[in-house]
């Protein structure tokens, strides 16, 4: 898994290196403890994949088959068992400026996904909100923090910052 969102996940993996070239790869999930399956993506001919539409809250395992030119499947090589996470609004505090225009947002989300970084001069306009940057999830980390700086801020007398989990 590379990226992850409440309703998409992105998923990588390694090329076959068999003695049988490989022309395709297969994506299923399966949900429900295994009951129920779908085949998320078939002629693959790279090695990453994003699946989108996914319910907020569901719980997958992943899995990957390659197919030969002659179309024999190999066995699947499954992947983690991933939930994608309630969207929950991150909780956002900042550390005071620094003398170089910079300053330090510590995050705390509900779950590891990617967060947006988005800034308005406006807040009460809901189109206002513009994404200025990204963090992007790392194993189990809940909390994290990072310094950012903002290379338009001196441009507004005043800025307003949000994180939001796509």
């Amino acid at each position: 898994m590379t990226a992850l969102t409440s309703t998409s996940i992105t998923l990588a993996w390694d090329p076959h290196l068999g003695p049988v070239p490989i022309a395709s790869y297969e994506v299923w999930g399966w949900i429900n403890n295994g009951v129920t399956s779908a085949i998320y993506g078939t002629g693959i001919t790279n090695t990453t994949l994003t699946i989108t539409g996914l319910v907020p809250g569901s719980m997958h395992e992943w899995g990957v088959r390659a197919h030969d030119a002659s179309g024999y499947p190999s066995g699947f090589d499954y992947g983690p068992t991933v939930v994608n996470p309630m969207a929950t609004p991150a909780l956002l505090s900042c550390v005071p400026s620094s003398a170089s225009g910079g300053f330090q947002l510590i995050v705390q989300a509900g779950a590891v996904q990617t967060m947006l970084v988005q800034a308005t001069t406006t807040p009460a306009d809901s189109n206002s909100w513009v994404q200025i940057g990204s963090l992007l999830p790392s194993a189990n980390t809940f909390t994290f923090t990072f310094t950012f700086t903002d290379t338009n801020a001196a441009q507004y007398p005043m800025r307003f910052y949000r994180v939001v989990a796509p």
